[in-house]
């Protein structure tokens, strides 16, 4: 990887960190901007910086420094929310390979794209707590009352957040020097 390959995943892990940071309790899972940062890196990223990135977050994370949500250590894949934390770079990479595959710059096709991401994070996420709250909890939750929990209260501020990153990623792939460096389109 080149200095500025490196530096531009530096800088996503940082933006991980600060859309983990901005939190609004709510429940199991905290309101964060991650999903916005998540949208904005599967735009704008090749799947290998997305991983280069997010794997440095999450090393960090897992290694104790207090990176996540709700802080951080090995203890967190405990934690009901871990699941979401797992799916974001899936669904940057779902999206920074389907951008790639379709070449688009429309607004609405890449919404379409990113809200494909969404179901992503909310399936893998969902899955891992239900595993979480009734093998590890003990809780006795069915899969609807988690989704319930995980997925529905976050589907009006997760799509708002969706809208701005395309937004912010499409003004963004114009700028001379990002379009050369970043976009996986073209």
């Amino acid at each position: 990887m080149k200095t500025k390959e490196l530096t531009l995943c530096a800088f996503f892990t940082i933006l991980f960190v600060i859309g983990s940071k901005i939190v609004i309790p709510a429940g199991i899972i905290p309101l964060t901007l991650q999903t916005m940062v998540v949208i904005i890196a599967g735009m704008l990223l090749k799947p290998k910086y997305i991983w280069v990135s997010y794997g440095l977050f999450f090393l960090m994370g897992l290694l104790g420094f207090p990176v996540f949500a709700n802080g951080g250590g090995i203890a967190y894949v405990l934690q009901p929310s871990f699941g979401f934390l797992l799916s974001f770079p899936i669904a940057a990479s779902f999206i920074s390979i389907m951008r790639n595959k379709l070449h688009t710059t429309s607004f609405l096709a890449n919404f379409i794209i990113c809200m494909i991401g969404l179901f992503i994070i909310y399936t893998i996420g969902c899955i891992y707590m239900y595993g979480i709250l009734n093998f590890y909890m003990g809780a006795a939750k069915n899969m609807s009352s988690v989704i319930a929990m995980g997925a529905i209260p976050f589907m009006i501020s997760d799509t708002c957040s969706i809208a701005v990153g395309c937004f912010c990623a499409l003004r963004l792939a114009h700028i001379p020097a990002i379009k050369q460096t970043l976009c996986p389109t073209k």
